[in-house]
Parts: structure tokens; C-alpha cells; sequence
């Protein structure tokens, strides 16, 4: 996307080689590749089970892996960013803001307000977010909403969890600095499995924006997931009631972002 027209470019060349995908056991002849050089890997073996959890080292080949992380965390331009803020003052809902040059201060009387609204128990946040991008663009957000939403990343998935999946209920790539925060939430209508796939790199605990499952009630912490590089989680969103869950506020004076690519499966 050239700063000038708006308008979603190619980022460098796609990669010439083509990566295997590895799903052990559901490989079929003439359906080993993704497209575009892109891979996917599943090994039910090593994936790790929760109650309402599958988390999923490795899950892509570590050259595009790298090349996602590179690209979110500063290769690309900050006014691709979107942020992203609920509620907003006059209208209620959720607004997303370009991130272009002189909108700061506006954003820190919004950021302040969602803060309130937090402090006071209702459903808040603020972080930064990507837009779809034009049809046909390459760039590394684009290949790897590509890979999250193909049929046969989708099958895969479905197929190791035991769950069925049908198609994707729609992915964004995602940016948390100091100050940004998802409160709890159910995501009871967006589909049946939540998925975070986390290309930061060298995330410390102690720097906040950790992933945080609730029980039923909402009163006691089920599950803690510290974003860890190239690794995917999976959140069963039982029926329609969902699963509570929230992204807890980073830390001041962190330097790296906490970038990921966010959705769901139905």
C-alpha cells in the first residue's frame, strides 16, 4: 500500500521456492504444497491440549514465519495500521482510526475514554489492527491470511483437533504496544474455534499482553498463553456461549510490539 495512493503493492517478490506442508498422516498425493510458497504444519503429537485449548508449536515454515514477524513488527508502514478502539465516545461502537501522522493525541483522549469504560466492567479495548487489503496483493499479511484461511489449512486443523471446520470467519493482523489492552470477551458469534497465531519474537511474560482464558463465571484465570514465535493457539468457543477471554494491557516502556495474526474458524 504506497503511503501516496492508498493503494496495496506487492511487498518484494514472492518467494521462489515451494515449502511442504507437514500434516502427518493427512497428506494426499498432489495436495503436500500450499500456494505461493506458503506452508502450514499440524502434528497432532506434539500439539498441546487444554480444556478449551490446542496450541500449536511451529505451525509455519520458519522463513515465512520470520518474514511475517519482520514485516509486522517494522518493515511495514505504521499508516497501514489501523487503531482500533471500543467504545467510542459518540457513537458506542467500535471505530478504527488510519494511523496517520498528528493523530496521537486524538488517540490518547480515546484510548483514555475505553480505559473508563474498562475501569467501570464494560467491554473495552485498544489495540492496532490491518484492513483487507486490495485483491491481488502479496504482501506477507495478505500470503499469510492466505495460508490461515485455505480449505486445506482449515481441513487440517479441523481434522487433528477433532472438530469440524468448514471455512474461516475472517483474519487481521494485530500490534499491541504500550497501552493496549482486550478486555474479556466471549466471541460467541464469530464461530466455533478463536485462533492466535503469534509471530513475536523473544516475548517476556512480564511484559503484558498475555492471553488469558476464564473460567465460566469469569472469576478465576483458567489458562495463561504468553505469545511465543510461530507458534498457533486454538480456542474452542463452545455452542453460543464462547469462551471468556482477554489480552491483558503491555507494559510502559516495552520497545517491540506484540504482533499477531488473529480470527476464527465456523
Amino acid at each position: 500500500m504506497s503511503r501516496a495512493s492508498g493503494v496495496c503493492e506487492p511487498f518484494r517478490t514472492r518467494l521462489e521456492s515451494r515449502h511442504r506442508v507437514v500434516f502427518p498422516g493427512l497428506e494426499e498425493e498432489g495436495d503436500a504444497m500450499l500456494p505461493e510458497a506458503d506452508s502450514a504444519a499440524i502434528e497432532p503429537g506434539v500439539m498441546t491440549r487444554g480444556t478449551r485449548s490446542f496450541e500449536v508449536p511451529d505451525f509455519l515454515d520458519p522463513v515465512l514465519a520470520r518474514e511475517i514477524s519482520e514485516f509486522l513488527s517494522g518493515g511495514m508502514p505504521e499508516d497501514w495500521w489501523f487503531a482500533s478502539l471500543l467504545p467510542d465516545p459518540v457513537s458506542g461502537g467500535r471505530v478504527d482510526h488510519r494511523n496517520t501522522p498528528g493523530i496521537a493525541p486524538t488517540l490518547a483522549g480515546l484510548r483514555a475514554h475505553a480505559r473508563q469504560v474498562f475501569a467501570a466492567g464494560g467491554f473495552a479495548h485498544f489495540f492496532y489492527r490491518t484492513a483487507p487489503h486490495l485483491a491481488g496483493c502479496h504482501c506477507p499479511v495478505c500470503r499469510v491470511i492466505a495460508v490461515m484461511e485455505d480449505p486445506r489449512t482449515i481441513a487440517r486443523i479441523g481434522t487433528a483437533i477433532g472438530r469440524e471446520l468448514r471455512t474461516s470467519g475472517g483474519f487481521f493482523c494485530s500490534k499491541y504496544v504500550p497501552g493496549c489492552f482486550l478486555s474479556p470477551h466471549t466471541d460467541s458469534h464469530n464461530g466455533v474455534i478463536a485462533a492466535v497465531y503469534n509471530v513475536t519474537r523473544d516475548w517476556r511474560p512480564q511484559y503484558g499482553g498475555l492471553l488469558h482464558v476464564l473460567d465460566d463465571a469469569g472469576d478465576e484465570v483458567a489458562q495463561v498463553f504468553t505469545p511465543t514465535f510461530n507458534t498457533l493457539v486454538l480456542l474452542d468457543l463452545p455452542d453460543t456461549r464462547g469462551t471468556l477471554h482477554f489480552v491483558s494491557e503491555v507494559a510502559p516502556g516495552i520497545d517491540v510490539p506484540r504482533v499477531a495474526v488473529s480470527g476464527w474458524y465456523r
